[in-house]
């Protein structure tokens, strides 16, 4: 079984933040305020498992993934934003193991982005458009 290595609802040794660890920050077009405040006027609460992406192996989304996106702007933007960047799957003991291990700071630079339909538990399921590589 393979999992995002963003781990539903948190972070991993690779996105570092947990652990206090500097971030990496895209550069991106100047909005008029924060982002949550920029998008606000396009959202809305209540969705339901119609917007997720799923799959024969996965056909229902799972309570959990409907709470916490329901709930992801005011938890996890403004002062409780934690970037991240999600660099692949690994099954969950290779996971382990990663976390475990020491982390060496790193240049680099990404080749290309992609915006994402999400599936359970947060995880970037159906690439809706990319953008580089």
């Amino acid at each position: 079984m393979r999992h995002d290595l963003r781990r539903a609802h948190g972070g991993t040794a690779l996105d570092g933040a947990r652990r206090g660890r500097r971030q990496a920050r895209a550069r991106g077009p100047r909005l008029p305020g924060p982002p949550h405040r920029s998008l606000r006027p396009y959202t809305e609460s209540g969705g339901t498992a119609d917007a997720y992406f799923r799959t024969d192996a996965e056909p229902d989304i799972n309570a959990p993934t409907l709470t916490y996106i329901e709930n992801y702007v005011p938890q996890h933007s403004g002062d409780h934003y934690l970037p991240h960047i999600t660099v692949g799957l690994a099954t969950l003991a290779d996971l382990e193991t990663i976390e475990a291990e020491p982390v060496t700071p790193l240049t680099f630079s990404a080749s290309g982005i992609s915006t994402d339909q999400l599936g359970n538990n947060g995880t970037a399921a159906k690439e809706l458009k990319s953008w580089g590589a």
